[in-house]
């Protein structure tokens, strides 16, 4: 018989644990999480930023292509047709000079290279190399022509600097931050070092970041982990998909000696040998044989749901990061255009200063001098034959309605045709030798596209009108061509 005292002494402890409501019942102290609370957030958020473990990157960007993609795919695609120069004050000649010096050098690659560095690792920086000390402060302006000039990408672990950046900010001013970064054995003053960062950090966490920004990784841990765990749980169920059961009768009795267990052993391999050759299994007929099969219904809708989640974080369509094609009513352009919104403010944005301090060091090596100039990337939009060649033949409309109504020469008209890629053969126009024949009836007042001349605001017709003297109309050229001819 047990001590009541003790059972009334176990009872009174459990109701103080539990507690007792105004119905009588049960209630525990301890509340359920609020949905409004932050702990769930809190708890899954990281406190360490991964952009430190340069180990960890580097190999998982070795072994995941996944990682590759999400690093290279944008730079590569924001690089896309390379870069078009536009400068008054330079030929297509001396262009095509510097496209093939860049060309020569890996210039753009090199750039390229940089920008992939610092999406991995969080910031990169593109080195200047020049025949100069790398101590001593370099100024582009007086690079002399045809001396060495070359570009090499560094990232941010192999950039060392000289001093801790805990108490002030990079990319540095020209009196502020170290004087020199460490390459390797190279000392070089931080002149030489065009400074590329990656996505920028809320100031608590650049502190530990030493200044630098954010591996892209950041902010898609989650759903990578989420992503590689599922492939890991495929590739074992794939494993295990299909077990074969033998029952025999007195295994335990025979797995107690060694020669029993042995028997076991070379019967099961002269079975799967058998089965495997002759599809067929031989067997006591006390013994007992079954396969026992997984079924896969419904991973691939789980799949899929990790891929959308992992293309969301990455910002990447699943056409581009898998290869997968449109479904359903959707053609894909719609997440293509976001994709290229995605290129153009955080890739091509970045390097647009990058580009241009290359270009004009570049062009000092080449020329001599910087002239004015602009760059522009090639458009993200793939066209299809139809329509490149509309918008080719509407370039070509545009470039001959300026020659016909005077506004620029043959010369001029080849050059323009020329940096449109709509010829590209030298000619006689293009030589200055001969002006083209204009189109007939194309002249003051003629419509840009036919050649059609319209009325005039007094309703008269302009080819009628005198030309101005400056100026010769289409007519007037097509004369002069002619009689020169004819007096030949």
């Amino acid at each position: 018989m047990p001590d009541q005292s003790s059972l009334i002494t176990v009872n009174n402890a459990l109701d103080d644990l539990v507690g007792t409501g105004a119905n009588g019942l049960a209630t525990p102290y301890v509340t359920p999480q609020q949905i409004a609370q932050p702990f769930t957030f809190i708890e899954g958020s990281a406190y360490s930023p991964f952009s430190l473990n340069r180990i960890a990157l580097s190999y998982g960007y070795m072994t995941y292509g996944l990682v590759q993609t999400l690093i290279d795919a944008p730079v590569d695609d924001a690089f896309k047709g390379g870069i078009q120069i536009d400068s008054n004050e330079l030929a297509p000649e001396d262009l095509m000079e510097l496209y093939e010096a860049m060309t020569e050098w890996n210039d753009i690659e090199a750039i390229k290279a940089t920008a992939k560095w610092a999406r991995l690792y969080g910031g990169a920086g593109l080195i200047i190399a020049t025949d100069d000390n790398p101590m001593a402060k370099i100024d582009i302006e007086r690079i002399k022509k045809g001396s060495l000039l070359k570009f090499i990408a560094a990232d941010r672990w192999q950039l060392t600097l000289n001093a801790a950046l805990i108490n002030t900010q990079f990319p540095y001013a020209d009196d502020e931050g170290p004087e020199y970064y460490q390459y390797g054995p190279i000392r070089l003053n931080k002149t030489h070092v065009i400074p590329f960062l990656g996505r920028e950090a809320p100031s608590f966490i650049r502190q530990r970041l030493q200044g630098w920004g954010m591996s892209e990784l950041e902010r898609c841990m989650r759903e990578i982990n989420c992503y590689i765990k599922f492939q890991n749980l495929l590739y074992e169920l794939v494993d295990e998909a299909k077990i074969d059961v033998y029952k025999i009768e007195q295994f335990n009795t025979q797995l107690a000696t060694a020669e029993g267990t042995a028997l076991i052993q070379l019967r099961m391999q002269l079975a799967n040998a058998i089965k495997n050759y002759k599809n067929a299994i031989v067997m006591d007929t006390e013994d007992d044989y079954n396969q026992k099969q997984i079924s896969f219904g419904g991973l691939a809708d789980i799949m899929e749901e990790f891929r959308i989640n992992l293309a969301a974080s990455l910002k990447i369509p699943l056409n581009k990061l898998f290869g997968q094609s449109a479904t359903g009513f959707s053609s894909g352009e719609d997440s293509q255009e976001n994709y290229n919104s995605m290129i153009e403010s955080d890739v091509r944005e970045k390097c647009r200063p990058l580009i241009r301090e290359v270009l004009r060091a570049r062009m000092m090596q080449v020329f001599g001098f910087i002239p004015k100039f602009n760059f522009r990337f090639e458009p993200l939009r793939m066209l299809n034959g139809v329509e490149e060649e509309a918008v080719k033949t509407s370039e070509q409309n545009r470039a001959l309605a300026l020659f016909d109504r005077d506004i620029v020469t043959g010369k001029e008209l080849t050059n323009i045709l020329r940096k449109s890629e709509l010829i590209s053969i030298e000619t006689e126009v293009g030589d200055g030798e001969r002006e083209p024949m204009p189109r007939m009836g194309a002249g003051v007042g003629a419509d840009a596209a036919t050649g059609s001349v319209g009325m005039g605001k007094d309703g008269k017709d302009p080819s009628n009108r005198n030309p101005p003297k400056e100026k010769q109309n289409g007519m007037e050229r097509l004369r002069r061509l002619i009689d020169r001819r004819t007096a030949k």
